[in-house]
């Protein structure tokens, strides 16, 4: 049997200026993501969700190998089952109030 195929959606995010690395990291990872998971819309398409947390620490690392490092501080991750579902999920305008930019 075939493996069922998704799309995977990755959004490069940068924290906001005015708040810590600290912050942004234990928000996303703790109370943020509950937001999202809580969203219906979102539940019901998600069929995975990651989060890669990139530290200052992390892209210093990097640029001691010689790799060209994007300054983002987070990937979130999501995989539906197609376009029109992560469509769906952006249209919802309960998600998009409560999960925008921290």
């Amino acid at each position: 049997m075939a493996e069922k195929q998704y799309l995977k959606i990755s959004l490069f995010l940068k924290k906001q200026p005015n708040i810590t690395e600290e912050f942004f990291h234990e928000h996303w990872k703790t109370q943020h993501v509950d937001v999202a998971l809580r969203n219906r819309t979102f539940a019901s398409k998600a069929r995975k969700y990651n989060q890669v947390h990139v530290t200052l620490e992390l892209r210093e690392q990097a640029r001691s190998f010689g790799i060209t490092v994007m300054e983002y501080d987070g990937i979130a991750e999501v995989w539906v089952d197609s376009l029109e579902d992560w469509k769906e999920v952006l249209a919802d305008p309960d998600f998009v109030k409560d999960v925008g930019a921290i």
